[in-house]
């Protein structure tokens, strides 16, 4: 549900954390974003230590949903990085 990469050294650059923290979107579907983060955020202070400042640097949005009819052609309208499956 989560994925946590934690870096061998500290940066000299203030901008680079030590733990980068992947949220999944199993976890955010089923306990919501605000119980997620805080169920990380806790379990980090526990097993590796206080956090003492911490970013978003990225945020995905998206929609599960069976009520869009979309076609080959509409490829177009989106942007981003994923792949097409040909019909």
């Amino acid at each position: 549900m989560y994925e946590i990469n934690i870096a061998q050294y500290r940066s000299k650059n203030d901008d680079f954390f030590p733990v980068y923290i992947k949220v999944k979107s199993e976890c955010l579907w089923s306990m919501g974003p605000h119980k997620a983060w805080e169920y990380i955020c806790n379990w980090i202070s526990k097993h590796i230590g206080k956090i003492i400042n911490n970013k978003i640097s990225r945020i995905d949005l998206c929609c599960h949903t069976d009520e869009l009819e979309i076609v080959p052609d509409d490829i177009e309208n989106f942007k981003g990085q994923f792949y097409t499956d040909h019909i």
